[in-house]
């Protein structure tokens, strides 16, 4: 059976307190079964109490650490000492909750390419770090990130030993930027045994990473959830904004489990 995996930001447990009771205990009833933690930076020390009472040995949890959107970037030579700084409260999270899983992004494309994003996975030497593919490029920003195709991660992977959260859209995306077949890859992703994935709903001919709640793209959901072996640990990505309450989660959650999923 597949599990499936709410996502809540690590303030939300502060700043959305009744949200985050709500997903702990629908992660404990069974509805979800498990949660993805995002570690922003410098919320260690704010949330750590209250997340130690209402999380701390009583579901499963994967954190994320921070991104290009919060400033961390292992592409970039010049920001390791400040990449690990925003690593440290991650680890802390992980550490806290027994999570097995540390998702990274790879970073942006620099002239050292992907050397420099070898250097510092292996600098920073934590075998829960599992390396997210990524789109091909950051349009408002105009960066281009690594890790955007299945050769990319398998050649990280060798380089480094790093586990594998395959981001289904995030492929997608950048499968059409680059003009690969969709599918192909698909396949190519998942034969490099990814250790958990991502999945949202969007637009299969798209570069752009919506977002979108089960049902409001074309994504072909139950052909890409048959290449995930039973057991796997999918996060569901899915809603921009500051939610309110889980219900748009359930109802994702129950939309996926009413798949038929050859």
């Amino acid at each position: 059976m597949l599990k499936f995996g709410a996502k809540l930001f690590s303030n939300n447990f502060i700043d959305q307190p009744e949200l985050a009771k709500e997903c702990v205990r629908l992660v404990e009833d069974g509805t979800f079964d498990f949660l993805e933690i995002m570690a922003l930076p410098d919320s260690y020390a704010v949330t750590k109490d209250v997340i130690t009472d209402w999380v701390k040995g009583r579901i499963k949890v994967v954190i994320h650490a921070p991104h290009q959107g919060q400033g961390m970037d292992i592409g970039n030579k010049k920001a390791y000492q400040h990449n690990r700084q925003l690593l440290d409260s991650a680890q802390r999270y992980a550490d806290l909750l027994d999570s097995e899983i540390i998702i990274l992004h790879g970073g942006s494309v620099y002239k050292e390419g992907v050397d420099e994003l070898v250097r510092q996975y292996r600098m920073i030497a934590d075998e829960r770090i599992a390396l997210e593919n990524l789109p091909y490029y950051w349009i408002e920003r105009g960066v281009y990130f690594q890790g955007n195709s299945p050769a990319a991660i398998a050649q990280i992977k060798a380089e480094t030993g790093c586990k594998f959260c395959y981001d289904f859209c995030h492929g997608v995306c950048a499968s059409c930027a680059a003009g690969r077949d969709r599918w192909q890859d698909v396949a190519d992703y998942a034969a490099l045994k990814p250790d958990m994935y991502h999945l949202c709903d969007s637009d299969w001919n798209g570069t752009n990473d919506e977002h979108k709640h089960f049902g409001e793209g074309n994504y072909d959901l139950a052909r890409l959830l048959s290449y995930c072996p039973d057991n796997s640990l999918i996060t569901m990505e899915t809603g921009h904004g500051l939610p309110r309450d889980m219900s748009p989660w359930v109802k994702d959650v129950k939309y996926l489990r009413g798949l038929k999923i050859s």
